[in-house]
């Protein structure tokens, strides 16, 4: 009897700690130019109301991410990444959805959603190509013969890029996310 009533209130201050931890917020509806979240509170202030339903479908789409024409915005309305175009910020998106580990790609440079800037790379298809890589391999990609993983931290140096791309299965299998 005392282990039943012992596992009860386990359970119990369970469902309360759950009830007090606050949980996702992410973008639910529009009031004129606002982006309301879920718990009711503003997100995000347009400065057109016309693109309050657009941004919230892109939302819906992305995880809660967004654009605001160039801007980047993140599903809990903090501004991101400024594009140069709107387009490009729509690729960024695309980035987003294909990564698990929210990279993306700017002028040819990978950004982590939440860090920012993480590795500096020449081409836009070189960032591409790391984004797969990072997808493939548990978050970790090669840049001018370095391996770094998704929050820009370098953890290998080669002489070589291809040095580098040969260990990426082998280090993936080892290296804990």
């Amino acid at each position: 009897m005392k282990s039943v009533m012992m596992i009860g209130l386990f359970f119990f201050s369970l469902t309360a700690f759950a009830q007090w931890m606050p949980g996702r917020i992410f973008p639910a509806s529009c009031q004129n130019n606002y982006l309301i979240s879920n718990r009711g509170t503003t997100l995000y202030r347009f400065s057109f109301a016309s693109d309050c339903p657009r941004a919230l479908s892109e939302a819906r789409m992305n995880m809660g991410k967004f654009c605001d024409h160039e801007k980047l915005i993140r599903e809990d309305g903090a501004f991101v990444h400024l594009f140069t175009f709107r387009s490009d910020c729509q690729e960024g998106l695309g980035d987003l959805r294909t990564s698990r580990v929210g990279l993306y790609c700017s002028n040819g440079d990978m950004n982590q959603i939440y860090r920012g800037t993480i590795a500096f790379m020449t081409f836009e298809s070189s960032c591409r190509e790391a984004i797969h890589q990072a997808g493939m391999y548990r978050g970790l990609f090669c840049n001018n013969g370095k391996m770094l993983d998704f929050m820009g931290r370098v953890i290998r140096d080669y002489t070589f890029n291809s040095s580098c791309i040969r260990e990426l299965p082998v280090m993936s299998r080892t290296y804990p996310r």
